[in-house]
């Protein structure tokens, strides 16, 4: 509880070769796709995103252009979302691109909602749609050519609004983000 706001907390790392190619993504989806993954954990609150830290490590070679356009992506869905980049560090990189996310927001009317209150009978449900991006990332590493799910893959959209909609209802006991799949989620 901060001044009377209860205030949410999210991190995520993201890293070259294991969460990104910067040869299979522009670097504005790159940081779109940085910026998302730390909002989905909001909205799965129910939280409204405030501030964002952004802290970046670079090998020496990588291009003003490409630094840019990644800071483009990224600051493109926070001003969406409603947030704000406040700060963050940069760093030299022996290898690869390091992104490390961090947002604050609040819980709207003093309510979210986290996995643990789930109970035993409760419905299950998801917004969106399942396996979209798995698809995208599918397609995308088989020359396929399908607009729409690489777009889903390259470009998620953070449920904030239906985060802050499902948090108001008092039959809502849990919510989580699936972004690591909906099976390997379901079990948190």
């Amino acid at each position: 509880d901060f001044n009377g706001q209860t205030l949410l907390v999210s991190t995520d790392l993201f890293i070259e070769d294991i969460h990104f190619r910067p040869s299979a993504a522009s670097f504005e989806d790159i940081g779109w796709k940085a910026a998302a993954g730390c909002l989905s954990d909001i909205a799965a609150m129910g939280g409204a995103p405030r501030f964002m830290l952004l802290s970046l490590a670079a090998p020496a070679n990588t291009s003003a252009e490409d630094l840019e356009n990644l800071y483009t992506g990224y600051l493109s869905i926070c001003g969406g979302a409603g947030a704000v980049l406040v700060g963050g560090d940069t760093a030299r990189s022996e290898s690869g691109i390091t992104i490390d996310s961090v947002v604050i927001g609040e819980a709207v009317d003093g309510r979210y909602l986290a996995r643990g209150g789930a109970k035993p009978g409760d419905l299950l449900a998801v917004t969106g749609f399942p396996g979209k991006a798995a698809s995208g990332f599918h397609a995308q590493e088989n020359g396929h050519d399908a607009p729409k799910l690489l777009h889903a893959h390259h470009k998620p959209t953070p449920r904030i609004t239906e985060g802050q909609w499902l948090a108001k209802r008092e039959a809502v006991h849990a919510m989580l983000d699936v972004s690591d799949g909906l099976v390997q989620d379901a079990g948190h």
